[in-house]
């Protein structure tokens, strides 16, 4: 397996942007899998707080983590539109520069935390791209963010994000994604996991009812732990087993 991390330029954010990615030596992986940071952190973290260049090369993964700042994985009302270099553009560039499979049948998504939320906007917006999602200790609800915030600077920030209205766009609202996504014939798997004692944890039990309702194939675990790279080292090994087909 091969370890690299580079810059290229992104025509939709129009500036330079950074990626790290595992490859498997001398053969063609067998599935590609888009792999989300979360607020904190960059494009190195899965790699520098996990084994997943091991679980790539025993899954026959190709793996591509991408930078995306603090955007919360959409088109900001006042920024860039990360959302759209996500999803659409970043797919186009992997296929066509490193020729992985990223066909309905091959291509994967998945995330920690604010990651977790981008890869469920991926996979419920376009369901008929992805054959899985793995969504690890995710922040789901974006409601009410600006409300009560005394601090400028995160007010500010989250203005960026969602307006200063602080309404939450159609796109960033995961549970009408979907209501609209159960519409369509189109159906990846989804894995859930959340520790039982983080911060989170309410929002991950509510949003796998929500997907499970809509009749989605779901499978939602549970088990002792906090926001940190122990529980997620632990979930991604489970979420990529459970979802990825060999």
């Amino acid at each position: 397996m091969s370890y690299f991390r580079g810059v290229f330029r992104s025509e939709t954010l129009q500036m330079n942007v950074h990626m790290a990615y595992c490859l498997p030596d001398y053969e063609k992986p067998r599935n590609t899998l888009i792999l989300l940071h979360g607020l904190s952190g960059g494009c190195d973290d899965w790699v520098r707080f996990t084994a997943i260049e091991r679980y790539a090369r025993e899954g026959g993964l190709a793996v591509f983590m991408p930078e995306v700042q603090r955007s919360w994985y959409t088109d900001m009302a006042r920024g860039l539109p990360y959302f759209t270099f996500v999803s659409e553009e970043l797919p186009k560039y992997i296929a066509e520069t490193f020729r992985v499979p990223t066909d309905a049948e091959r291509l994967y998504v998945a995330g920690l935390s604010m990651g977790g939320f981008g890869a469920m906007k991926c996979a419920l917006i376009h369901p008929e791209r992805y054959a899985g999602c793995v969504a690890l200790s995710s922040r789901f609800y974006l409601r009410n963010k600006i409300k009560g915030l005394s601090d400028p600077t995160a007010k500010a920030e989250w203005e960026a994000i969602l307006g200063a209205s602080g309404k939450v766009k159609p796109q960033d609202d995961v549970e009408a994604l979907a209501e609209r996504a159960a519409k369509g014939k189109a159906r990846p798997r989804f894995y859930l996991a959340c520790g039982t004692e983080d911060a989170l944890f309410p929002e991950t039990e509510r949003f796998q009812a929500v997907l499970k309702e809509h009749g989605f194939p779901v499978t939602y675990e549970k088990w002792p732990g906090i926001h940190d790279w122990k529980f997620w080292d632990a979930g991604i090994q489970k979420g990529l087993a459970c979802v990825v087909r060999g």
